[in-house]
């Protein structure tokens, strides 16, 4: 099956703790009226069903255990099924994902089976000095040196070849987010054509 030439966007989020994907993809969710698919309200509802998945997913959450990118994956699959249902849908965003290079491989062809062509990864691009700084400033419970250290090695293994494999196909902006988040918004709206 091809990607049909829907022109309803299709926007990817990703950039380091602390770069404020979040809040940005807030300000286009609000601007688009499209929704931010909540992965993490997900994976807490599928918690609350009483079998085998659920039981440790509720037990993973509370430790802050990675949830299987399976796992992941089919709470996607149901939600983009609703989204694709919809009579008025317009688009959707998807706030700190793909992750992983096999991720990306995943949701690409989910998009194909889906007929959704107007994919882009928004890099909100900050350095790791600035991470760690950003992260001790907002103290977050987690967020140690140790913690922060590990999150930029993971960034560079695993989230480096997502840009990189994005940006060779022509679907991803990067936007510098070491300024104001009405700076940061504008860029990204002018990158977007919007």
């Amino acid at each position: 099956m091809t990607a049909s030439n829907t022109t309803s966007p299709i926007i990817l989020f990703v950039g380091r703790s602390g770069c404020g994907k979040g809040t940005q993809a807030e300000f286009l969710s609000k601007d688009l009226s499209i929704p931010i698919i909540p992965t993490g309200k997900l994976l807490r509802k599928r918690a609350e069903r009483n079998d085998y998945t659920g039981k440790n997913l509720k037990e993973g959450l509370k430790q802050g255990f990675l949830t299987p990118t399976p796992l992941v994956f089919e709470i996607w699959v149901e939600e983009f099924d609703r989204l694709k249902n919809e009579d008025d849908f317009n688009g959707f965003i998807m706030d700190g994902n793909p992750r992983k290079l096999y991720e990306a491989h995943l949701l690409e062809q989910l998009f194909e089976w889906y007929e959704w062509g107007n994919v882009t990864l928004v890099h909100i691009n900050i350095s790791a000095e600035e991470a760690m700084k950003r992260t001790k400033e907002r103290a977050r419970i987690g967020d140690t040196v140790e913690e922060m250290e590990h999150k930029e090695e993971w960034y560079k293994i695993d989230v480096t070849p997502v840009l990189e494999y994005f940006a060779s196909k022509g679907k991803s902006i990067d936007v510098n987010g070491e300024q104001s988040e009405e700076k940061v918004y504008k860029d990204i709206k002018s990158q977007l054509g919007l």
